[in-house]
This record gives structure tokens, C-alpha cells and sequence, in this order.
């Protein structure tokens, strides 16, 4: 994530289905995994660095908790 970044990738950039990479970076993390929640983590700080909008509304479930909770992390 972190070379995406660096590089100008855009970090509110939606797919098809309006899909940003922080709600794809919350997607699947298993919340019972350390090492996966320590990645997450790291995800959304870099994220958050890059100015991305947290308030974002996953268009299938609404806001995610797990990512309005953790996008909040100062970088």
C-alpha cells in the first residue's frame, strides 16, 4: 500500500461496485488474527496519511465499524 501511495495512487478511488481501498482493506480482516490486525492497522494509517475520506458508506452494508473505528488512528 504504502508504494501505491508514494507512487500517486488515488486512495478514494471506487470500483464498479464504489468500493475504496479502505473498505476493501476492511473487508476481510479477521479480527481474532494479531498478525492480520497489526496489517489492517498499518493499511489504514498509511491511508489516512494520504488523506483518504473515512466517512465513506459501503453501498452493500453502510459504514463498516471496524474501519470507522481504526480510520481514526493518527498516522
Amino acid at each position: 500500500m504504502r508504494v501505491l501511495v508514494e507512487g500517486g495512487a488515488d486512495v478514494n478511488v471506487k470500483d464498479e461496485r464504489l468500493i475504496t481501498p479502505l473498505l476493501l482493506a476492511g473487508s476481510a480482516v479477521n479480527r481474532d488474527d494479531l498478525n492480520e490486525m497489526t496489517k489492517f492497522v498499518e493499511i489504514v494509517r498509511i491511508l489516512v496519511a494520504a488523506k483518504v475520506l473515512v466517512n465513506i458508506i459501503h453501498p452493500d452494508t453502510g459504514i463498516s465499524q471496524s474501519i470507522q473505528r481504526y480510520a481514526i488512528l493518527e498516522p
